[in-house]
C-alpha cells in the first residue's frame, strides 16, 4: 500500500478527502453557543429567537435542544441554515407542559464552523406564555469552547 501511495502521490492521482488532511493553525474551529431566554416569572411556552455570527466566515453545522422541556428534542429550523446559510439560524420551540418554565432557561444549543474567530448575538423574535399570550424575554448567547 505504501508503494501504491508512493507511486500515486508525485502524479497527483491521489485524493484525500478534506477532513483527512491536516490543517494549519489557521484551520476551522468547532463551538458551541448556548441560547437562554429570560422571561422572569412569566412561563415561557413558546419562543423563537434569531442567532447571528457577526462574520460571514461561519457556518452552522448543528442545532441541539436545551434544558427542562427544552431538552428532548432540537427546536424547530430551517434545515437550510445547515446547508450554507451562513452564520445565522432562527430556532423556535413550544411546550404543551402544565408550568412552563420560568426564570433563565436555556432553549438550546447551537454548533458553528468558525473559519475565523466570530462572536454571537441573538434576538428574540417572538415569545409566549401558556395561554398564547405574547410575553417579552431577555436572550442571551454563551459561546463555549471549540475544539480543531
Amino acid at each position: 500500500m505504501k508503494l501504491l501511495l508512493a507511486l500515486l502521490a508525485p502524479l497527483g492521482l491521489l485524493w484525500l478527502p478534506e477532513s483527512s488532511q491536516e490543517r494549519g493553525p489557521g484551520g476551522p474551529e468547532f463551538v458551541a453557543v448556548d441560547v437562554f431566554a429570560d422571561a422572569g416569572a412569566r412561563g415561557l411556552a413558546a419562543w423563537q429567537i434569531e442567532i447571528v455570527a457577526d462574520t460571514g466566515m461561519t457556518k452552522v453545522v448543528g442545532v441541539e435542544g436545551g434544558d427542562g422541556p427544552y431538552a428532548p428534542n432540537p427546536p424547530y429550523y430551517d434545515p437550510e441554515a445547515l446547508h450554507g446559510g451562513g452564520g445565522r439560524v432562527i430556532v423556535a420551540a413550544y411546550t404543551l407542559a402544565e408550568r412552563a418554565p420560568t426564570g433563565r432557561v436555556r432553549v438550546a444549543r447551537i454548533h458553528f464552523m468558525e473559519e475565523a474567530p466570530a462572536q454571537y448575538g441573538a434576538k428574540l423574535l417572538a415569545a409566549a406564555e401558556p395561554g398564547g399570550d405574547r410575553i417579552g424575554a431577555q436572550v442571551e448567547v454563551v459561546k463555549l469552547g471549540g475544539r480543531k
